[in-house]
C-alpha cells in the first residue's frame, strides 16, 4: 500500500460525497475525477477501511449524511 496521504484522503472524500459512480468501473472514474490511478483509489479507500474511519461505501444515489471533521459527507460514511 501506498503512503498515507491525508490531501489524497480529503480528495477520495469529496469525489465519493454522492456515492460512487454507477458505471462498470466506479473506482477508474473518480480516479479519472481526482487525478490519480484506479489502484490508488482502491489502496486508499482500503486504507481508511482498515483504519476503521469508513462506516459505508455505496452507490449512486442520495447517501445519508455523516460527518468528518466538522463536514458533512456522504459516499464515504465516515463515523462522527
Amino acid at each position: 500500500m501506498s503512503v498515507h496521504d491525508p490531501e489524497f484522503e480529503r480528495r477520495l472524500v469529496e469525489a465519493t460525497s454522492r456515492g460512487l459512480p454507477l458505471v462498470s468501473r466506479p473506482y477508474a472514474a473518480i480516479a479519472k475525477q481526482i487525478g490519480s490511478t484506479e489502484a490508488r483509489v482502491i489502496e486508499g479507500i482500503q486504507r481508511i477501511m482498515q483504519r476503521g474511519d469508513i462506516k459505508a461505501l455505496w452507490g449512486g444515489g442520495a447517501p445519508p449524511q455523516t460527518r468528518l471533521s466538522g463536514e458533512w459527507h456522504g459516499g464515504l460514511g465516515y463515523p462522527g
